[in-house]
């Protein structure tokens, strides 16, 4: 396989990324951003098309929108809280719009809308989620969800899915964050139609599965830095936000779930990577029940004893010091042309990893030789019939020759909508947002607050008393206080 994924081009981007690139195959082009807020847009050869700095720190991915007035446009928010929509072409700004915030979630985008104007959501710092037009930035609605009171700097990771997640043809959005809690929101209005809370902050960006009878929303769970939390992978109800099932992993997962149908079989698997035990593992998407798991090897700066991953040196796992941990989100394609799927995802030890998707068997591994956060993309860049990998790693954008053909796979969670479903049930029909605004559902509202404002208050004054009272005296109860 190594021979049919040569390396291609190599760009240097100026400083070190955290997001994932976007490929826009009509145009040639591939758009990446780095920290220093610069965004760069460059060919299949590596020739830079255009490049603009931006005047703050990018973390989140670019996601692309067809606009009619204005055509292709990338949508890109920053730390300073600006959500920021440049033109494809030349990388001008056609619009850009003060968000309540940091924005460090990608923009989810839902575009078969009745007026033709596709909307953007997205979350920020505060915690907010805001929908706005794409023609022109202008916020239709801005929905304030509970802050994480003990940590009033951190907020929402997670990016938005967009989705009918119920199955009652209208839109919704759903979202986690850092007060532990995964949020359902009808798109049109931003009203809460359920909430789950969990023992630790979702990072993760929630993936769709479509079942026969059922829709789920698949959520990965956080670790704190020492890797306390729920560490699993959680499939809800999307009618309720009922658990339905849980497969614990040995660490916290960041990253998101791609969704797929395997050759041969009619339910959905899903594939997630994680942080602490830095591994990929494979789904029953039905059941929760795993198939298979892959583990990362060690690396000379690292160790994997006592199944998590840390740096050569520290007797403790602390996330920063976990190598080979993954943020990345797995790609589901038949990558070198033999008839048979794979699955590739980057790691921060700077490989990119290629597993037979039926067995979890190990195929290549290609060595970045920097870290790769964010996650790589796959899609027919210069219109040879053949799709290019695109791997975010370290301060550069590599770009390597494939064997695949329309994997389709070209930006954050595949496509604009985030909702993580690859080929072949990529092709699900969009639903349109329905004007008619549902019941409001006030029992959730109310629920939400009370357990906000007693549960959360609660859980603060008892980590004030742990951290300044019981601390000191060597009589500390909290295993954590965020």
């Amino acid at each position: 396989m190594t021979e049919l994924m040569q390396k291609r081009a190599e760009i240097d981007l100026g400083e070190t990324t955290w997001s994932t690139p976007c490929i826009l195959p009509e145009r040639g082009r591939v758009f990446a951003a780095a920290r220093n807020g610069s965004v760069t847009s460059v060919f299949d050869d590596g020739t830079v098309a255009w490049r603009v700095q931006l005047p703050d720190t990018i973390t989140a991915s670019p996601t692309t929108a067809l606009i009619e007035k204005h055509g292709d446009v990338v949508l890109i928010g920053t730390h300073g809280g600006q959500l920021h929509a440049l033109s494809a072409t030349d990388g001008h700004t056609i619009w850009e719009t003060a968000i309540r915030g940091v924005i460090r979630a990608t923009p989810a985008v839902a575009e078969n809308q009745e007026d033709g104007v596709p909307r953007i959501f997205v979350a920020s710092y505060g915690d907010y989620v805001s929908c706005l037009r794409a023609d022109d930035g202008t916020v239709e609605w801005r929905r304030w969800l509970p802050a994480n009171l003990w940590n009033q700097s951190e907020g929402i990771v997670s990016s938005p899915l967009v989705a009918d997640v119920d199955g009652d043809g209208r839109l919704e959005i759903v979202v986690g964050n850092r007060s532990w809690r995964t949020y359902c929101l009808d798109a049109a209005t931003g009203r809460l139609r359920w909430y789950r809370r969990f023992a630790y902050g979702i990072d993760s960006t929630p993936s769709l599965v479509e079942l026969d009878d059922a829709r789920l929303v698949v959520v990965g769970t956080g670790e704190s830095l020492n890797g306390l939390g729920d560490n699993a992978i959680v499939a809800l109800d999307g009618r309720t936000g009922r658990e339905v099932w849980r497969l614990p992993c040995g660490g916290g997962v960041d990253g998101s779930a791609t969704v797929t149908v395997l050759p041969g079989e009619s339910a959905p698997v899903l594939f997630q990577t994680t942080l602490a035990d830095a591994a990929c593992v494979c789904v029953d998407g039905p059941s929760g029940q795993q198939r298979w798991r892959y583990a990362l090897s060690e690396t000379e700066t690292c160790t994997h004893e006592g199944g998590t991953c840390r740096a050569r040196g520290f007797a403790d796992y602390f996330t920063e010091r976990a190598v080979c941990r993954c943020y990345t989100m797995p790609i589901v394609a038949d990558v070198d042309g033999d008839g048979q799927l794979e699955v590739l995802f980057g790691s921060c030890n700077g490989r990119v990893v290629v597993l037979d998707a039926s067995s979890g068997a190990e195929k290549l591994v290609l060595e970045t030789h920097r870290s790769v956060r964010g996650s790589p993309v796959l899609a027919d860049l210069d219109g040879d019939g053949f799709d290019e990998l695109v791997v975010p790693s370290g301060d550069r954008l590599q770009i390597y020759s494939t064997r695949s053909q329309g994997a389709s796979w070209p930006m954050f969670k595949g496509a604009p909508d985030l909702s993580g479903r690859a080929s072949p049930v990529r092709s699900t029909p969009a639903v349109a947002c329905d004007t008619t605004a549902p019941a409001p559902a006030i029992t959730a509202e109310i629920a939400l607050l009370l357990e906000w404002s007693v549960v959360d208050l609660a859980y603060y004054v008892a980590t004030r008393v742990d951290r300044h009272a019981l601390e000191p005296l060597g009589l500390t109860r909290l295993s954590y206080r965020f």
